[in-house]
């Protein structure tokens, strides 16, 4: 399978350092510094470069979840979603 190139900016901190994502079959297997990226200077610190598993992760929550007591002070938003 084709392996694509992404250009993006990692927001693991406040920095936004100028990254490359490598991704094959919708999946990351790399990030990397941009070589040419004014502020990460073709450089990434160790949880830019390798803190991305979460992305895959079956524990992740894959859909918002909204308190109900929210929803109860709310319910003009409530009638516009399902509950």
């Amino acid at each position: 399978m084709h392996v694509k190139e992404i250009d993006s900016v990692c927001t693991y901190c406040g920095v936004g350092c100028d990254i490359v994502g490598l991704v094959e079959n919708n999946e990351i297997i790399e990030i990397t510094a941009s070589a040419d990226g004014y502020v990460s200077q073709g450089k990434l610190c160790v949880k830019g470069k390798y803190g991305f598993d979460f992305v895959a992760s079956d524990e992740r929550i894959r859909v918002p979840h909204i308190k109900r007591d929210f929803l109860a002070r709310n319910p003009h938003i409530a009638a516009q979603i399902s509950v």
